[in-house]
């Protein structure tokens, strides 16, 4: 797999289109598995990946790769929960839970919101998936929630 520049992690936008081109069948064994764990056993995750062997990280990719579609200058993940009015509540529940509920749950947002994400950098997220990264996720909404009027004071 082609590999970015930054910290070894793959090229993410190209993993996106190497899903895109999997067959209907193979793109429904991914958005079917209930956990991130339950990918080992689909033979669509070794087609993603195709001569490695996939890891917690490539699953966690996988697991989110068939409910965010992929865009270049979309609004951040963080501005469309709050757009489509994402309870605080679960924001912060996939920060407090630990794997595998926590994807799952983020999963289940991704599902409802149906999120047009920058596979580069949302990639990096669920990649680098832990402790930080679930911190980040949950100030980028709080920032996106309460974002300041230009020019004014809130």
């Amino acid at each position: 797999m082609n590999v970015t520049a930054e910290k070894g992690s793959p090229d993410f936008i190209v993993l996106y289109h190497r899903f895109m081109s999997l067959g209907t069948g193979h793109r429904a064994e991914l958005r079917r598995a209930r956990s991130p764990d339950e990918l080992s056993f689909i033979s669509a995750l070794y087609r993603l990946f195709p001569g490695e062997r996939p890891d917690v990280r490539h699953r966690r990719i996988a697991f989110l790769l068939p409910w965010c579609r992929h865009s270049t200058k979309p609004p951040t993940f963080a501005r469309q929960l709050v757009e489509r009015q994402i309870n605080e509540k679960r924001i912060l529940q996939i920060a407090r839970t630990s794997a595998p509920l926590d994807l799952i749950q983020f999963r289940r947002i991704a599902m409802h919101v149906e999120p047009v994400v920058d596979w580069a950098q949302f990639g990096q997220l669920l990649w680098f998936w832990n402790s930080e990264k679930k911190r980040k996720f949950v100030e980028d909404f709080y920032l996106a929630h309460f974002v300041k009027p230009k020019g004014g004071k809130k």
